[in-house]
């Protein structure tokens, strides 16, 4: 298998207690089986806390069960983990060991990345001066489990979708031909028609906007579990604000759609939907841009990075959110393409 690392992953670094957030609150910790039988031979008082709050949920998964205030019973005064302290980094459960880092398996080669869900993740890719998506060789085994053919069109197409997000357009502009070549492979996808050489020269007479409102993304939002009521209730009071618009704005917002690219789009070699990845890119954009400017953040890099990273926690982390997306983008007229162009 080979593997496409980006020096960022290599090089990330919790910062543990220095961190502005903690991934160790709100989130159901799931516990692998092995850990949970070494837990089992804990003495002392963190072998009673370990006995006293591991739990089975409503899955049938064990899980830590949270504190009054939605924490992890292991967060100690110091924001700091008692299980790392006193058992070592390797004591921890596979959950927690591995946040932030991502791994892609695809069988004949294997990506990683950094998940926005976490706010240190987000400062490295967002001042990488390299960020991009991965230049992955074309598949050949026979037991990769998925059609090579519409792998190795996938890889095409993306390429072909990042070098958009990468070029010097306007950031709209980017996303606007994005969304439009998306549907086109989509379409291609949809009539088993998924040729490499169709992506060339590939040319589109864009709709002309009309600046229709983003009301219903808004409202979207709105039905969506969200953890934080605080967060959800400042979404729907962002609705009327427009961030002032500057380079630096646009160059994030093409990073955090190639994360969107390298997270989800080769999820389509067995689900066939390609639109729903650039889809999510077009909500992102919306909301957190209107949270920029609700938050008066568009010269806040700090703050910005806690609401990129705010965002991923609630809308991406989120299965139930996902599941509601994905949906309207398909049942609501609202999120047609030709819609979302309107909008933009």
């Amino acid at each position: 298998m080979k593997s496409y690392i980006p020096d960022f992953y290599k090089d990330f670094k919790c910062t543990a207690d220095k961190c502005p957030d903690t991934c160790c609150k709100d989130w159901e910790i799931v516990i692998d089986e092995l850990t949970e039988a070494r837990y089992k031979t804990v003495s002392g008082r963190l072998g009673g806390m370990l006995k006293e709050n591991i739990v089975t949920d409503s899955d049938g998964d064990r899980i830590f069960r949270l504190t009054d205030k939605n924490e992890c019973p292991f967060l100690d005064s110091d924001r700091l983990c008692m299980i790392q302290k006193d058992l070592g980094e390797d004591a921890l459960c596979r959950t927690c060991f591995a946040f932030p880092k991502l791994k892609f398996d695809f069988t004949e080669f294997a990506e990683f990345a950094l998940s926005f869900a976490c706010p240190e993740a987000v400062r490295a890719i967002m001042q990488s001066d390299n960020y991009s998506i991965p230049e992955v060789s074309p598949v050949s085994c026979d037991n990769n489990g998925y059609s090579n053919e519409l792998m190795n069109f996938l890889l095409a197409a993306r390429r072909h979708t990042a070098d958009i997000f990468m070029s010097d357009l306007p950031y709209e502009a980017k996303l606007r031909n994005a969304l439009a070549f998306t549907e086109y492979v989509q379409e291609l996808i949809y009539n088993e028609a998924a040729d490499i050489s169709l992506l060339c020269d590939v040319e589109f007479t864009l709709p002309e906007s009309s600046h229709r409102d983003k009301e219903f993304v808004f409202d979207l939002f709105s039905s969506l579990d969200i953890m934080d009521k605080s967060f959800s209730d400042d979404i729907q009071k962002s609705r009327s604000c427009t961030v002032n618009k500057n380079d630096l704005l646009g160059q994030e917002f093409s990073k955090l759609s190639l994360y969107y690219l390298h997270r989800y789009y080769l999820n389509a070699v067995v689900s066939e939907d390609v639109i729903s990845c650039v889809k999510s890119i077009y909500c992102a954009y919306i909301i957190i841009s209107s949270l920029a400017a609700y938050y008066r953040a568009e010269y806040d890099f700090h703050r910005r990075v806690l609401i990129y990273e705010k965002y991923s926690r609630e809308i991406e982390h989120s299965s139930e959110n996902a599941e509601i997306t994905e949906d309207a983008f398909f049942t609501l007229p609202e999120f047609s393409t030709i819609n979302l162009l309107n909008t933009l």
